[in-house]
Parts: C-alpha cells; sequence; structure tokens
C-alpha cells in the first residue's frame, strides 16, 4: 500500500483516471466502508455506476467517462463502437452513451452506459490511450448496431485513411457478426470502400458519392486538395480530373452574401483552370437525389 495517507492516494489515484474512482479502488487505497458512506453523502463521492464514482466533482471530461466504462466493465471487458472509435480518433467526439462488452452481467446504468452482449473474443481486445478497447474491427461492427450510415463510412474510411485497418480482421470481424442487424449498414459500406480510404465531410455528401457508385457512374474524389498558387489549398467537394469536373453541396452559409462572393471568386479560378463547376443546394440533393445523379450522368457522359 502506498505510504501516503489514504485519502491522498485515492485523489491521486482518482487524478490519473480523469477523475473517476471504483469501490474496490477506494478499499485497496485504504478507505474504509463507513468513509464511503460518508463521502458519497457529502458529495465528495459521487455515484455514477454501482460501486463506481466521480471524485471531486461530477463534471467529467469525455476522458473520464471513458475511465468510468472501462472501471465498469472491467476485468475483461472493453469499451466498444462509437466510443472505440473516437478512443481511435476515427470518429469526432461525442457525448452520446458509451458502448462497452463487460466481463459479465451489468446493472442498469441510467443511460450513460450501454452493454452489448455479444460474445468478445481475446484477439478483439487491444489497449488505446490507456483504455481497454475493442479492435478497430470490432469496434466498427458494433458501431454498425446503432450508428449510422455516415458514421459508419467515415469510421472505415479514416481507419484506411490512417492505416489502421487490417482488410482480414475486418472480414473475420463480419463472418463473427453473421446475424446482427448492423451488417445491413456495414456491408455495403465495406463494398462502397476505396482502396485508401475517402475524406467525405457530411452524411449529405456520402449520399451523392453512395448514390453514383449504386448507379455505375465513375468514382469522385472526395474533398482533394488543390494547391492554389501563392493562396491556401482549396477542396471541392467531388471532384472527376479526367472530366475536368468539380461538384459542390452548397448548405445554408453558401447563401450569404460573404461566402457566395468567396464562392464566386473560387469558381472562377476553378474555370480559368479548365474545370466546370456544378453546384448543388443541400435541400436540392435531400429532396431530389434522382434528379442530382441524372444531371451528373449528364455532365460526365455516361
Amino acid at each position: 500500500m502506498s505510504s501516503l495517507p489514504p485519502s491522498t492516494h485515492a485523489a491521486t489515484l482518482a487524478a490519473t483516471q480523469f477523475g473517476v474512482i471504483s469501490r474496490p479502488q477506494l478499499q485497496a487505497a485504504g478507505i474504509a466502508r463507513s468513509t464511503i458512506s460518508r463521502w458519497c453523502a457529502t458529495g465528495r463521492l459521487q455515484r455514477l455506476h454501482h460501486g463506481l464514482y466521480a471524485f471531486g466533482h461530477g463534471a467529467l471530461t469525455r476522458d473520464g467517462w471513458w475511465h468510468a466504462a472501462q472501471l465498469a466493465s472491467a476485468p475483461h471487458g472493453a469499451i466498444t463502437a462509437r466510443a472505440a472509435c473516437e478512443i481511435w480518433r476515427l470518429l469526432e467526439t461525442g457525448y452520446g452513451p458509451i458502448d462497452v462488452v463487460p466481463s459479465g452481467r451489468m446493472r442498469a446504468t441510467g443511460g450513460w452506459l450501454r452493454p452489448h452482449r455479444m460474445p468478445l473474443a481475446a484477439d478483439e481486445v487491444t489497449v488505446r490511450r490507456g483504455l481497454r478497447v475493442t479492435t478497430v474491427a470490432r469496434a466498427i461492427v458494433d458501431l454498425a448496431d446503432r450508428g449510422t450510415a455516415h458514421e459508419v463510412g467515415t469510421a472505415l474510411d479514416q481507419a484506411l485513411l490512417r492505416g489502421l485497418l487490417d482488410r482480414r480482421e475486418l472480414d473475420r470481424a463480419v463472418s463473427r457478426a453473421r446475424g446482427r442487424r448492423g451488417l445491413r449498414l456495414l456491408l455495403p459500406a465495406v463494398a462502397r470502400l476505396s482502396a485508401q480510404g475517402e475524406t467525405i465531410l457530411s452524411g449529405t455528401e456520402r449520399d451523392v458519392r453512395d448514390a453514383l457508385l449504386d448507379a455505375g457512374l465513375p468514382r469522385p474524389s472526395m474533398n482533394t486538395r488543390i494547391q492554389r498558387p501563392g493562396l491556401l489549398s482549396v477542396r471541392p467537394d467531388l471532384l472527376w480530373p479526367e472530366h475536368r469536373l468539380i461538384v459542390e453541396i452548397d448548405g445554408p452559409q453558401h447563401r450569404m452574401p460573404y461566402q457566395r462572393e468567396i464562392d464566386r471568386e473560387r469558381d472562377a479560378w476553378f474555370t480559368g483552370e479548365g474545370y466546370r463547376v456544378v453546384r448543388f443546394p443541400v435541400e436540392q440533393v435531400d429532396d431530389h437525389l434522382e434528379s442530382v445523379i441524372a444531371h451528373l450522368r449528364r455532365e460526365l457522359g455516361t
């Protein structure tokens, strides 16, 4: 046991875990059951889950909630699905429930912690950023059960771009997931993957890309950087270099005067470089995707 006073030892340990600590850790630090009860009553400990507490205050960062989820699923469980993808830096950090594959049965949590009941093989668990997480392939498979098509596609693309996804490992994970509901999102996303992954910034961009591929049209480059002399690079939403065609999908901000001026200047530069620029309002894409694809078929001459 540490030579520090028990309360100091507990506080130090909690700090290394971004403000969370478990009952077994408190007891191992020398904190008596009666003291734990008193700290709960006075607010020094705030209960997050059965035998799991925030130490000092309940305003946890996302790292704190991740560590709490790891402690709740200990000793052999792991964080999975969206939270694991966030830890792998495949998706932007969010604020929703944290999915875990627990070691055994898990009590109700009030919503912040969400258990997965699927078996977890030893080769599907690793350590990332000091946390027990599922592998990239298993995390994406679990994400598909509750995530969106854009989240699943983005996680796959980012895993490829970062060199984190082994296609054979992904094939094994998909095979183990036979019968799971997430396969209806995952299998089409895998089929549409490029060899190296892509940067797709919105669900609408992904819808257009997917519809183009489903229609048998050429795959566009997505958000590829084009360097302008002496200026910052630009990233068209969709680009077909061999057709000298650029497609931009304009959200509401493109109706603002300042942004319209930027768009006009950028389009003029593209035109001077021999590109054709076609712009679609996002509402047109969302509501009339078939007509957008028909327009692009004519532009591409196919």
